[in-house]
């Protein structure tokens, strides 16, 4: 799903920005 997708990007772009 693409909404997932956008989720876990968003996601892992949160972990990665700490």
């Amino acid at each position: 799903m693409m909404v997932m997708i956008m989720l876990f990007s968003i996601l892992v772009a949160y972990l990665y920005s700490k």
